[in-house]
């Protein structure tokens, strides 16, 4: 038995998401992308879309409520609790490298891509959501 927003007893989400990645890799795929509200070329989204996925690997559970399901959170809690392990409880989480576990990874690169597919304050405000307190600064208007 399926649930709902799945197919198979995978995410549609996930699937989509792996979709428009494939498409943005294709040699004839589209030359330019949205990354937070602005065109950019597909390296520039890749690298927009680490750099996020190890943002809210490293602040987590701070993104927990923007897994795309409760199943892929709890890949990326198990994920998270190894990485402090490894990094003898330290107080942050230095993400290092990705998980291996396909429903972590692919729950980080959801959460990258849905605060991507914002325009620029809206992407500023989730920014400041996983961010420490004390960490951000407002600049000029």
């Amino acid at each position: 038995m399926t649930r709902p927003g799945t197919a198979g007893g995978r995410s549609t989400t996930l699937i989509t998401l792996q979709a428009k990645i494939l498409d943005l890799l294709r040699p004839d795929g589209p030359a330019s992308t949205l990354s937070a509200g602005l065109p950019a070329p597909p390296a520039r989204y890749f690298a927009d879309l680490r750099a996020l996925a190890l943002l809210a690997c490293s602040t987590w559970p701070a993104a927990r409520p923007l897994s795309p399901s409760g199943e892929t959170a709890s890949a990326v809690d198990e994920h998270v609790t190894a990485l402090r392990r490894e990094a003898g409880e330290q107080a942050r989480v230095r993400p290092g490298t990705p998980s291996m576990d396909a429903a972590a990874s692919g729950c980080l690169a959801h959460i990258a891509d849905q605060i991507l597919a914002g325009n620029p304050g809206e992407v500023r405000e989730q920014l400041k959501l996983l961010l420490p307190a004390g960490r951000w600064k407002e600049g000029p208007a």
